[in-house]
């Protein structure tokens, strides 16, 4: 058995093609109707009433205006929101300007940190390598080289760790935020 609500629903449904006007006079006509039979007999209402389907094919029946089906109008259609668009369009592609230039200037760093990296990393092993040579002229300047170029390979090292880890966690929230946009763009369409 329905209830008020879901009669009203199925009304309001079969009359969606209706124009506005008709559509509210008549919902209005059977919303009063409830009411003053009382919330304690909406059942017994339901069942006076009968189907709301033929109520419709009633109505339809005694309707002399023409019919046609309603289309649903997109939000883009509508001319303010189209000059609104016009109107804000330079501040949009701004926006958007400096939005990719952040990023070209985010990814070039993470580039430029990574290149330091490999380049610490690459002197490091070869003045460690070097560093043997130095060993028949002087053992201090053995250990001096091949300290500096271990140190130096290890800070490229871990640079580079350090690279690789900004440059994943940058992916994974620019991923997420283009995510989350496409899905809330998704929902409004």
């Amino acid at each position: 058995m329905m209830n008020k609500t879901e009669f009203m629903n199925r009304l309001k449904r079969g009359l969606d093609d209706f124009p506005r006007e008709e559509q509210e006079n008549a919902l209005k006509y059977y919303v009063e109707y409830f009411q003053e039979a009382g919330e304690d007999k909406e059942d017994e209402v339901i069942q006076e009433l009968g189907d709301p389907a033929q109520i419709v094919a009633d109505i339809r029946k005694n309707y002399d205006g023409k019919l046609e089906p309603r289309r649903h109008q997109s939000k883009w259609l509508d001319p303010w929101v189209i000059l609104l668009i016009i109107l804000a369009s330079p501040f949009i592609l701004t926006l958007a300007l400096l939005v990719f230039s952040l990023l070209l200037t985010i990814w070039s760093l993470i580039l430029s940190l990574g290149i330091v990296a490999v380049c610490f990393a690459f002197v490091g092993i070869l003045m460690v390598v070097c560093s043997v040579f130095a060993i028949p002229t002087s053992v201090p300047t053995f250990f001096f080289i091949f300290g500096t170029g271990l140190c130096m390979a290890v800070l490229g090292f871990f640079i580079g760790e350090l690279t690789w880890y900004i440059s994943k966690k940058l992916a994974e929230l620019l991923g997420a935020g283009m995510n989350k946009w496409l899905k809330r763009g998704n929902v409004h369409a």
